[in-house]
């Protein structure tokens, strides 16, 4: 099939890739001024261990940026930049490439009618949740923060509706105690490049059926400042889910003695629940601070 791939996800270089490695072609590759890859410092993924050097790793390999550099040399695929797709003359121009599917992955505007009817087939959106459950900009950092046990990606046709349309293909992953933003991330994109091949098959063969979403929706909005200050009257669990769910984009923040403090990383020391004031620095050790919560610390 000719893949026309829209996106503003920086990890999706793998998954360009995986398209051409199972036969497929690219009939273009659209992408957004802002795809860039979170950096993890070097500071933090010595901190962290083996597990976020393997991060910092994968955040490289999977950069759809190097991506674009490889073909741009090689194989002569159409490479565009740019930020309105609703322009009549960047529809025209993306129509011209003749796709037989066209797949969006992140991108952060909502397509209009005129880009879901103006490029030939409908285009089908790749969204990191489990839909009907977590619309929205940011599956990601909800999911975790609502203490979700598992996420996934769900693809399905485009409506002008955001992330309502029928589902073609969905597959779960479970979402790991020590998940944040960022590792997430990385363990979806793996199972998007598992399952597009599965995906570019099914339609080129016509066996998905799409199905509607359930009604028990749920949207999440961007996140915002009010994100990221701790309430410490929550559970010591809730805390380290608000915390990891906020890591690559930004950070938790309190107020101590009139000042802000930012913080990416914590966890549950005892899950007993406190007497003491909530918020309260209990302790402090070469690894951190002690602080007590409504529940734990």
């Amino acid at each position: 099939m000719r893949v026309l791939f829209i996106t503003s996800w920086a990890f999706t270089g793998a998954v360009a890739e995986r398209i051409l490695r199972y036969g497929h072609e690219l009939a273009g590759l659209v992408t957004h001024p802002s795809a860039r890859p979170p950096i993890v410092s070097m500071r933090r993924a010595l901190c962290d261990g083996s597990s976020a050097l393997a991060a910092r790793r994968s955040t490289r390999s999977f950069d759809i940026n190097k991506t674009i550099q490889k073909m741009t040399a090689g194989p002569g695929i159409p490479c565009i930049q740019g930020s309105d797709l609703d322009a009549p003359e960047m529809i025209e121009g993306l129509r011209n490439l003749m796709p037989d599917c066209v797949l969006v992955m992140g991108w952060p505007r909502i397509l209009g009618g005129s880009v879901l009817e103006g490029l030939g087939p409908r285009p089908i959106n790749a969204h990191p949740s489990l839909l009907p459950g977590h619309r929205g900009p940011n599956p990601f950092s909800s999911t975790i923060r609502s203490g979700e046990r598992r996420t996934g990606w769900t693809f399905h046709f485009m409506t002008e509706a955001p992330d309502a349309g029928e589902i073609l293909l969905q597959r779960s992953i479970p979402i790991r105690p020590g998940d944040d933003g960022l590792t997430l991330q990385i363990r979806l994109c793996r199972l998007a490049c598992e399952m597009v091949p599965e995906l570019l098959d099914g339609l080129e063969r016509g066996v998905l059926e799409p199905r509607a979403q359930g009604e028990r929706a749920s949207w999440f909005p961007a996140l915002s400042g009010k994100d990221r200050l701790v309430d410490w009257k929550r559970p010591a669990s809730s805390i380290c889910d608000q915390v990891r769910s906020l890591f690559p984009w930004t950070r938790a923040t309190t107020i101590w003695k009139g000042r802000t403090l930012h913080f990416d990383r914590c966890r549950v020391v005892r899950e007993s629940t406190a007497r003491s004031r909530p918020g309260r620095v209990a302790g402090i050790t070469a690894r951190g601070l002690l602080v007590t919560a409504g529940e734990g610390t």
